[in-house]
């Protein structure tokens, strides 16, 4: 009777594996047409993962001409990501923001496009690619590179104790089957060895998971860095000659390591009966701790090979995430990088035909040609803001991933500044006049006589009095002007688009007023406006009529007094 009970439990544990395999193919298959399906539709990406690991790769480059801090939140680039990224793993989404931020590397953005092009052309290719990437996944909320070096620095242990504990089940288990010892001694052994081993196990894993979830990750990027060079994949003749010189490593920790390689892996590919199958044995083998002593030691000396595959693989993934991002625009082309050469002004100059902003689905296209630098003018909520973001945005992804959404981008390649949602520094101490000198004086430190910088500045000294705000703003624009700069500005003087006129060229945004609306047509138009509309706009919003009346009466005092 108890032969037959383990052989019912041995057939009823290989059918559950068995099932395990064939639902786990099926959701492959799933996931992958869903891929394919999916590649070039407008959709939101979930960060069930979190966000904290994304500077992995930023906080690590040595980059010279970087977005700052202020541009990157003015131009609201965090959603400019987030609309960009459909990466697959922790090493595409990090290296997709580090290339978002440098703007100075073109060749990276050269090498994206190239990539992205390359996969694009054959579906099958792409797909599994794609699918190579959903396979590596993350590490948990963490980057991989933050832990890392603890592992290439480790020496590896002999796991004596794991080991213990799990021959100890094989007397347990014999006991049972002994017909003159009660079969009740060796089940209650097991039922201890099971509690020692799950209790210990959450225990000791609890203070190493982070270690655990990377390991997992190195142990599927050496999976996944083999199938690519079983792939040979033309566009990466050049990479796969490393690989190989790679793969007896590879495949040692790949042989080694499967139990560790479900650790700290997406939500996406988590779950399946097969890893929680495998969730299971690791709690009462602790397979996934011994294989952690045993590959520890493998990893010395072994830091840069890794991370070059990290890369590999983060280009990747954000190569085809700009594939997808591009085939979901409207329009776009890529841009026309042209040599600057400072004796002559002309070679600063921006071209822009039909561009537009990639967050905004209803978009007014847009183009702009100058070497001058622009000065906006017109009414609030006109469209002057957005134009500024759009040029902006739209500089910075032809830069770094070689993208325009436009018909025509045209440009030198620029240091790219910008000063335009600015708030005062409550905890600091800085009111917002203070904030917006140091963000202006940063541009001008950010100035070089060998490369040209592209700034935005929306309502140049908003935070001073009217004769001094048009005084200094003149007077820093002409500076900018005659640097190496070519700036676009905003501003609601019209006395500081007179005085700037000639050395800046005058472009406004206007709209429609009527009793009950002012509609607007966000188009830029040649010229200084020529209308005012914020008291018309608390006529719109339903501000009492003694205080529009008014204040239309006080403005025309104002303009007589000049």
């Amino acid at each position: 009777m108890k032969y037959i009970i383990l052989l019912i439990l041995i057939v009823l544990i290989a059918a559950l594996y068995i099932r395990g395999i064939i639902l786990e193919r099926n959701r492959r298959r799933m996931v992958y047409d869903s891929f394919i399906k999916d590649y070039g539709t407008k959709r939101k990406k979930e960060y069930t993962h979190g966000k904290a690991h994304l500077d992995g790769i930023l906080k690590r480059a040595n980059i010279k001409d970087s977005v700052d801090e202020i541009t990157w939140s003015d131009l609201d680039m965090d959603a400019v990501f987030e609309r960009i990224d459909h990466t697959k793993s922790a090493a595409g989404e990090e290296y997709l923001y580090y290339l978002l931020h440098d703007t100075g590397n073109t060749s990276n953005a050269k090498e994206i496009d190239r990539l992205a092009d390359s996969i694009e052309k054959d579906s099958s290719v792409m797909g599994d690619v794609m699918m190579s990437l959903f396979r590596l996944g993350y590490a948990g909320e963490i980057s991989p590179l933050d832990q890392l070096e603890l592992i290439t620095d480790k020496k590896g242990r002999f796991p004596v104790i794991h080991l213990i504990a799990d021959f100890l089940y094989i007397p347990a288990i014999v006991l049972i089957f002994i017909d003159n010892i009660s079969p009740m001694i060796g089940a209650g052994l097991v039922f201890v060895l099971l509690i020692y081993n799950i209790v210990s196990y959450f225990r000791m894993r609890s203070e190493m998971e982070d270690l655990l979830y990377t390991l997992g990750f190195v142990i599927r990027l050496s999976s996944e860095a083999i199938y690519l060079s079983n792939r040979s994949f033309d566009f990466l003749k050049d990479e796969n000659k490393r690989i190989e010189e790679l793969i007896p490593f590879l495949r040692s920790v790949k042989s080694k390591g499967k139990y560790l390689s479900i650790s700290g892996r997406s939500a996406g590919s988590s779950g399946s009966p097969m890893d929680v199958m495998l969730n299971y044995l690791n709690m009462i083998f602790h397979i996934d701790l011994i294989q952690y002593q045993l590959l520890i030691g493998k990893m010395s000396g072994r830091k840069e090979d890794i991370k070059w595959l990290y890369y590999l693989f983060g280009k990747l993934d954000a190569a085809v995430s700009v594939g997808d991002f591009r085939k979901s625009l409207d329009f776009y082309c890529k841009p026309c990088f042209k040599v600057f050469n400072a004796s002559e002004r002309s070679s600063i100059g921006l071209t822009v035909r039909e561009g537009y902003h990639p967050l905004i689905e209803k978009h007014v296209d847009n183009s702009i040609d100058t070497y001058k630098g622009i000065l906006l003018t017109g009414s609030n909520a006109s469209g002057k803001s957005t134009f500024l973001r759009m040029i902006a945005v739209n500089a910075i992804l032809a830069q770094t991933i070689y993208t325009a959404c436009a018909k025509e981008y045209s440009a030198p390649v620029y240091v790219i500044y910008s000063s335009i949602a600015l708030k005062d520094n409550l905890l600091g101490g800085e009111s917002y006049f203070i904030v917006e000198i140091r963000s202006l004086k940063r541009i001008i430190d950010a100035l070089d006589p060998d490369k040209p910088l592209l700034c935005f500045v929306d309502e140049v000294l908003r935070g001073t009095n009217t004769v001094e705000r048009i005084s200094a703003s003149g007077v820093i624009l002409e500076y900018l002007s005659g640097k190496n700069a070519l700036c676009f500005a905003a501003t609601h003087d019209g006395e500081l688009a007179d005085k700037m006129d000639g050395m800046f060229e005058n472009y406004h945004f206007s709209e429609t007023v009527s009793e009950e609306s002012v509609k607007f047509d966000y188009l830029l138009k040649p010229g200084k406006a020529q209308t005012r509309n914020a008291i018309k706009l608390l006529k719109v919003f339903g501000y009492p009529e003694c205080i529009t009346e008014e204040a239309s009466i006080e403005a025309v005092k104002l303009d007589s007094k000049g």
